[in-house]
């Protein structure tokens, strides 16, 4: 259950403001990749801007966001997804710095998207979760001959815990953490070639339990076939950790 509203230019100003509140429920599955039953509640603030400078295409945005997390599962798996806790409590400040010069969303041709996020949750702001991540994605736009374009992408991660190591009560979240392969569904990273969430740290057991840091690079060859509807042929090349 989710009820949000958005404004992306409020009185026709460069300004963006939105809210929303939120419930989940999420269930264990081995199909896509939930090791707990996990019931979220929360709620979120949030304001953007279109800079001037150094161009146009500059956006910011910065949120501000509270949840609480129910986790149920077994003693083992809430052992080694969440330190042995069954709920947690996030206050989280995030900022995403982005440049967006593509000439068109559908099947862009030229230009190029970077993407910079920051959150930073816990510490002075309270909760018992507490990290600070980055991620910064990079999609370039090569028109060639005739209807080619080539797509060079990079996304690189890094996850760190703000609490000390003897602190058993704060966490990282699993669903923070990088996880990587497959389809990516429902909070990994896709890596086409691989199974699902096989990349990265598992368990002795085999189970991924996410890494702190991850590094992706992507290359695909398109063709446009129709231009409306969309519909192009692609190859590709990847390689991730």
């Amino acid at each position: 259950l989710s009820l949000s509203f958005t404004d992306p230019m409020i009185n026709d100003t460069p300004n963006l403001v939105g809210g929303s509140i939120f419930y989940t429920f999420q269930g264990a599955s081995t199909q896509y990749y939930y090791p707990l039953d996990i019931r979220v509640v929360g709620g979120s603030l949030m304001w953007g801007r279109r800079f001037r400078w150094p161009d146009d295409y500059f956006r910011g945005q910065w949120g501000f966001q509270v949840t609480q997390k129910q986790y149920d599962g077994d003693d083992e798996d809430l052992n080694l997804y969440t330190g042995g806790l069954t709920k947690s409590v996030g206050f989280n400040l995030s900022q995403v710095i982005s440049r967006d010069s593509r000439d068109r969303p559908e099947f862009t041709t030229s230009g190029s998207r970077v993407t910079w996020s920051t959150t930073f949750s816990g510490g002075p702001l309270g909760g018992n979760e507490d990290f600070f991540k980055n991620v910064l994605n990079m999609d370039f736009y090569t028109p060639l001959v005739s209807k080619f374009v080539l797509v060079n992408s990079a996304k690189l991660g890094v996850i760190s815990s703000l609490a000390s190591e003897n602190d058993s009560t704060s966490i990282i979240p699993y669903d923070e953490r990088f996880i990587m392969g497959g389809n990516g569904i429902p909070y990994g990273n896709m890596l086409r070639g691989y199974s699902d969430n096989s990349i990265g740290p598992v368990s002795s057991s085999g189970s991924a339990i996410g890494g702190r840091s991850m590094i992706k690079f992507t290359s695909e060859l398109r063709f446009a076939l129709s231009e409306n509807p969309v519909i192009y042929l692609l190859a590709f090349a990847e390689m991730g950790n």
